[in-house]
């Protein structure tokens, strides 16, 4: 029987599990006409909603432009060879240290924008800009790490790989939980702003309410 070492990446550092919260309750009917963006396009660079030229202020413009650096830095490919002792050694030496790297990355992200945590964000077009894109990053670390493959010994066990697949999600909950705190900031005061940030705050209460669905 495949011994799930810990799964493998039980050893990743995570960032710290938020709560998901109660509902934001968007009313789709009156975002939609204001939306820009995808909501339920891949967590990537192209589904944030542009910034009015308003807004492009030299803070929000170093955290879009790391913002995107981050996103272009992927998982690393995993090895044509998934055996387990070779996905543990890739894990191990590639994918951890993959992860810090994101955590610090995010941390930096943060720090460009001028921010500092949710409970104590301002209701200005930045603050919402800033959650949002945050918030981004949080969901797609989570959709990154749930891309490792299951090891090679389980292609004949369904029932295990199940259990393999079900425990990899559960290492990225984390992620999709920050990211729920973030979307939710951000709607909240993208909503407080008002027009300015419409497009924002319709993008993060939609984005939401599909990582949440995930969870």
């Amino acid at each position: 029987m495949f011994v799930v070492r810990g799964v493998a990446i039980a050893g990743i550092g995570l960032l710290g599990c938020a709560s998901a919260g109660p509902e934001v309750g968007v009313k789709h009917a009156e975002l939609r006409e204001a939306f820009r963006g995808d909501p339920e396009a891949a967590p990537e660079f192209a589904a944030l909603p542009d910034v009015q030229p308003a807004h492009q202020t030299p803070s929000v413009l170093r955290g879009l432009s790391l913002a995107r650096h981050v996103l272009q830095q992927g998982l690393p490919t995993p090895p044509e060879d998934r055996r387990f002792a070779v996905l543990q050694h890739w894990i191990d030496q590639t994918v951890a240290p993959w992860v810090e790297a994101r955590r610090d990355s995010v941390d930096e992200t943060k720090f460009q924008f001028g921010v500092e945590t949710p409970s104590t964000a301002a209701a200005t077009p930045v603050g919402s800009i800033a959650w949002g894109v945050l918030a981004l990053l949080e969901e797609n670390t989570a959709s990154e790490l749930a891309g490792i493959p299951s090891p090679a010994e389980l292609d004949s066990e369904p029932e295990i790989a199940e259990i393999f697949r079900e425990l990899v999600s559960t290492q990225a909950r984390p992620f999709r939980s920050a990211a729920l705190v973030k979307y939710r900031k951000c709607y909240e005061l993208g909503t407080k702003v008002g027009d300015d940030v419409a497009d924002w705050a319709a993008f993060c209460g939609l984005r939401y309410e599909r990582v949440h669905r995930e969870l």
